[in-house]
């Protein structure tokens, strides 16, 4: 089967050569490599234009665009009729396209979706990864994942390509791809290894951005919806606290939830990981971290509020 992946970035000036180097590394090759700059103002696009072709390349300047649109615009140009999608900020496997190749030609597939690893290379990534990174389900993959996924091209059109959103483009498409009778297996030996933010900062900012557009796609009820739920629980139990005379002391409802969230996640990934998600700085760190992430969701929807188009007249 020939095989065409398609790559959008945008502004990967750190993560761009490592995953060159990955695709180049591939045991079982793409038959082209299309990635489609959307509109980065670092040096992302000098970089793939001068990196050593180990395989056919085509760059596709386009931009600025949306990560959905990006990719049908590489989608455009790929010359073959099987379609394999990764994302800037990864590292691919070394066998990640021959898993795919071989679960699609084994299960006579239309869909296959591979797995991720979150690299967990530092304390806050570790505690990142506890957070906010799912454990393998049942077929024993993460996801499904946009960013190690292949598909025929048929199948592609029948999904009706993703749509324009900054967020939960990947969602609704494999959301699309899901509600047809196509025929989806999966590999969970196709791994992609996705370096998640470093620090604090970069994990309010994609967090509040990911909010904001969230609610864009009017995707709030899979998310804002449940953390509201959240807090409207600690609200009671803190002012029920508070009414049993303990003063003060009900303001310590909201970090014991907090970590008792992360303890709980830790708990069901205990096994998820190649460190001991369970270890009390671990399940601190997390709790620290899901604080952030609330305050990012409320941020994005403040943002979406201030910006979103006013009713007609």
């Amino acid at each position: 089967m020939k095989v065409s992946l398609v790559v959008p970035l945008r502004d990967e000036e750190a993560t761009v050569v490592s995953l060159l180097e990955s695709v180049a590394g591939q045991d079982r090759p793409p038959d082209e490599l299309v990635v489609v700059d959307a509109g980065s103002s670092d040096g992302t696009r000098d970089l793939v234009a001068r990196h050593p072709a180990a395989v056919p390349t085509r760059l596709v300047r386009e931009g600025p665009l949306f990560p959905g649109s990006a990719r049908n615009a590489g989608v455009d140009a790929a010359a073959h009729p099987w379609l394999a999608f990764t994302d800037g900020g990864v590292r691919l496997d070394h066998g990640w396209l021959s898993e795919l190749e071989r679960q699609a030609q084994d299960g006579a597939a239309d869909v296959v979706f591979g797995s991720y690893d979150p690299v967990c290379d530092t304390y806050f990534r570790r505690c990142a990864a506890v957070a906010y990174v799912p454990g393998p389900g049942d077929r024993g993959v993460r996801g499904p994942s946009v960013a190690s996924m292949a598909l025929t091209r048929e199948a592609f059109e029948r999904a009706g390509r993703f749509p324009p959103f900054r967020a939960a483009e990947d969602l609704i498409f494999m959301e699309r791809l899901f509600a047809l009778p196509l025929r989806i297996a999966y590999a969970p030996r196709a791994l992609v290894h996705w370096q998640l933010a470093p620090d604090a900062r970069r994990t309010f900012r994609r967090f509040a951005l990911y909010s904001e557009h969230n609610l864009r796609a009017q995707r709030g009820r899979y998310w804002h919806l449940g953390v509201l739920r959240h807090y409207l629980l600690v609200a009671v139990l803190t002012a029920g606290v508070m009414w049993s005379g303990a003063g003060a002391w009900a303001l310590g409802v909201y970090p014991l939830w907090q970590i008792a969230r992360a303890g709980r996640s830790a708990w069901h990934k205990r096994a998820a990981f190649d460190f001991t998600a369970t270890d009390p700085r671990h399940v601190l760190g997390a709790a620290a971290l899901l604080s952030l992430i609330d305050v990012a969701t409320l941020v994005g929807a403040i943002r979406w509020w201030m910006r979103r188009d006013p009713p007609p007249a």
